[in-house]
């Protein structure tokens, strides 16, 4: 497969059509294209829940299977980075204080809240449980 040399970033995401095709070619253009493409990612989340209860494999899961290929580690942009806790408050003419973060993942979502001083819900309808909050909340 050629290269398309045009390409200044690669941009991983969750993806239910992804595939080893995908996988190969942003890991060639990647590890390959001089100057090397911008690589972002929009989260870390390995798990993602579906409604029927199901966990599957989330964003990060693909994001790492593509980091560990290429050998180059992303820039996230999405949750848990602050990046787009700031981005928020400035499109909005919001602050840290007025927002509240929703979320069903501990390690991300409620984790972003946590160390951004924002207020937080977790939902439990999907990855994480009351068992892992007990565990974790001294933590948080």
């Amino acid at each position: 497969v050629i290269l398309d040399h045009r390409i200044d970033a690669v941009v991983a995401a969750f993806d239910r059509t992804f595939s080893y095709y995908k996988l190969a070619y942003a890991a060639r253009v990647l590890s390959e294209l001089t100057p090397a493409p911008l690589f972002i990612a929009s989260n870390a989340d390995v798990c993602a829940p579906m409604a029927s209860g199901v966990i599957t494999p989330g964003a990060g899961a693909m994001i790492r299977a593509l980091s560990a290929v290429a050998r180059r580690e992303p820039t996230f942009v999405g949750k848990p980075e602050k990046f787009l806790l700031d981005h928020i408050c400035t499109t909005f003419d919001l602050t840290l204080q007025q927002l509240c973060i929703v979320g069903d993942y501990l390690a991300s979502d409620i984790r972003w809240g946590a160390e951004n001083a924002v207020r937080t819900v977790l939902v439990l309808t999907g990855v994480s449980t009351v068992a892992d909050l007990e565990m974790t909340a001294p933590h948080l």
